[in-house]
């Protein structure tokens, strides 16, 4: 049954007298505000079935006129077997509440929609479920709600009046996924140039977009904005600020960050060298099929890649973020997935039907829910690391990341050794666990010893020596090093990561850092800071071709009681004259000519001699 909105509590206070707060005029409940004016509360009774509705610009109750310039939350909302087709609201209205017209994802009752100049506000899913086919939202629209219009899967023209928009809400104009709410007819938006903000998928899914605008005056562009289109013609308004287009791609004016990409046409992009990060959603259902990434990119986004034709990435070592379904239902075949990121996150490789094989580093210590849920083809996992990622916590068996897969149909092959405790930690459920014939190497000891605290707030020594059970040999000599601070994917490095030299001695290697004088760099702490050392995996190898795992060392910050112990050797190293005194022992000024003895905070006496 339809929801009442105007409750029998209404009729109540209105009977009893309490008219200045609540009434109803033909039909309609209304409330009195603050400023005198009033909101428009819903039908008066639930057998009041009008289709076309048209909220008057005033209403006269008891010899008063109120000027009606609400819509108040929930007022309209539709049900099942019922809904407004028609609605005209006024221009004295100033604010659409949230889910005041909110509609039927089944039958999209409201076909027709007229907004009137003076419209201010447009509440979070005020439209939601519509059947409207040309929507005209005047220029005094200053900001349209989260999901506002979600689901208007008959929406073919979509025009903005003059320049006031500023704040267009997440999810403002998403489409469906299903055959009945998936709009294929708005195939253009032209936003106002005045637009400031645009939340996380405010077009998504429309399917029949081809063009789209940056505008003018944007500062803040979301995730996934035209993920799911087909959106081929991108333009940046002329005079904006904060966006700028280089070869068909749109960056923020730094070049630090990609925002959007045509999704249609572009098969191969080069990423120029100082972007840090993908946007989310920037090629989601893209026809990218080859992508070059930069030394010192550290980000992807969320569903960056999803449902696009990607094939072949590489991955910088700088990167250490990959956010949920950034390359599901992509079009890898064999992926081995980056060492710089230690978790596989939600949804990754969902329902990436071509993928056969995946290699997992030994630096990954999380698999999240989902992650290769729906990857049919998938029939062998690499692990290179002799402790098994941690599966972490999942509701039910579908949110397990492997689920559908079992040990009779997929295998993943691990470290010599370690069989037992992929097993216990559940891998053999899901799939068959065969060790591999060789190891992997991890180092005996340490120094400095992981957990140990660090002795300087300035001068900590790069240098490392890591002890094997193994004689080594020498593999890469110049390996990267990634000094990060509280957490091992922090972007934020305390010391370059290039410039390290390895050596190895028997059973030793030796890894340090030097500066352009040859002295050993150092590296900066804080106190209480938590610092951990990343040494890559396959720098060393045994006689029996076995490589280490990627290391980590954690270094503590020096306590309390070692800073105060630093800083009052600082204060000691750092001695001034205290007083000075003539031959005599007499007490005299600095300045006293002659020879005279200084006495110096240190405790040494020195002679000084002034002319």
């Amino acid at each position: 049954m339809r929801k009442i909105v105007l409750t029998s509590a209404l009729l109540a206070l209105t009977a009893v007298g309490v008219q200045a707060q609540k009434f109803i005029v033909d039909g309609l409940g209304y409330s009195v505000l603050s400023d005198g004016t009033v909101k428009v509360l819903g039908f008066a009774t639930d057998d009041d079935c009008r289709t076309n509705l048209v909220i008057p610009s005033e209403v006269e109750y008891d010899g008063k006129t109120y000027v009606v310039s609400q819509i108040g939350n929930s007022a309209f909302t539709t049900s099942y077997d019922w809904g407004v087709t028609s609605v005209t609201i006024p221009s004295s209205v100033t604010t659409i509440g949230s889910s005041a017209f909110f509609g039927s994802t089944s039958k999209f009752y409201l076909k027709e929609l007229n907004l009137s100049e003076g419209l201010k506000t447009i509440g979070a899913s005020a439209f939601y479920a519509n059947g409207i086919e040309n929507l005209v939202i005047p220029a005094s629209v200053d900001s349209i709600g989260k999901s506002a219009f979600l689901y208007s899967p008959k929406l073919q023209t979509l025009t903005f009046q003059g320049e006031g928009l500023r704040h267009l809400g997440d999810g403002a104009f998403v489409s469906g996924v299903y055959a009945y709410d998936t709009n294929n007819s708005l195939k253009s938006v032209k936003l106002p140039a005045s637009v400031q903000y645009i939340g996380r998928e405010a077009f998504l899914n429309n399917r029949a977009l081809e063009s789209f605008n940056v505008p003018r005056d944007l500062k803040e562009l979301g995730e996934c904005v035209i993920g799911g289109t087909v959106v081929s013609n991108l333009t940046v308004d002329e005079g904006c600020k904060n966006f700028i287009m280089e070869d068909g791609i749109v960056y923020n004016t730094q070049k630090s960050i990609l925002y959007l990409a045509p999704l249609k046409g572009l098969t191969k992009l080069d990423v120029p060298e100082g972007v840090l990060g993908i946007n989310g959603g920037a090629f989601w259902d893209s026809d990218l099929q080859e992508i070059t990434l930069p030394e010192g990119l550290v980000a992807i986004g969320y569903g960056a890649f999803e449902n696009s034709q990607l094939r072949s990435i590489n991955f910088p070592s700088t990167l250490v973020f990959i956010d949920e379904q950034a390359f599901a239902q992509t079009k890898f075949t064999q992926l081995e997935l980056p060492e710089s990121v230690p978790y596989v996150n939600d949804a990754e490789l969902y329902g990436c039907t071509a993928l056969s094989q995946v290699t997992i580093p030994s630096s990954v210590r999380e698999i999240y829910n989902h992650a290769f849920t729906g990857s049919t083809a998938l029939r062998n996992f690499v692990a290179k690391g002799s402790v098994p990622p941690e599966i972490m916590d999942y509701y039910d068996d579908w949110d397990f990341p492997f689920y559908g897969f079992g040990p009779g149909s997929t295998t993943i092959t691990v470290p010599k050794g370690s069989k037992a405790a992929y097993e216990k930690a559940g891998y053999d459920g899901y799939m068959k666990v065969v060790e591999s014939d060789k190891g992997t190497l991890l180092p005996t000891e340490t120094l400095p010893e992981s957990g140990s605290m660090l002795t300087s707030l300035t001068d900590n020594e790069l240098s490392f020596e890591l002890t094997f059970d193994d004689e080594l040999t020498l593999l890469n000599a110049e390996p990267q090093v990634f000094i990060r601070e509280e957490y091992t994917w922090n972007s934020t490095l305390m010391a370059p990561y290039k410039g390290f030299k390895a050596s190895v001695d028997g059973k030793k290697l030796y890894i340090s850092r030097k500066a352009d004088d040859g002295s050993t760099s150092t590296m900066q702490a804080e106190q209480d800071g938590a610092y951990y050392v990343i040494i890559p995996s396959d720098i060393v190898k045994n006689a029996n071709e076995e490589t280490n795992e990627q290391i980590i060392i954690e270094l503590l910050g020096p306590d309390e009681a070692t800073v105060t112990g630093i800083q009052q050797l600082e204060r000691a190293a750092v001695s001034v004259p205290a007083a000075t005194f003539d031959l005599k022992g007499q007490r005299v000024g600095a300045s006293h000519k002659g020879l005279t003895l200084q006495r110096h905070t240190d405790g040494s006496v020195r002679k000084v001699l002034v002319k």
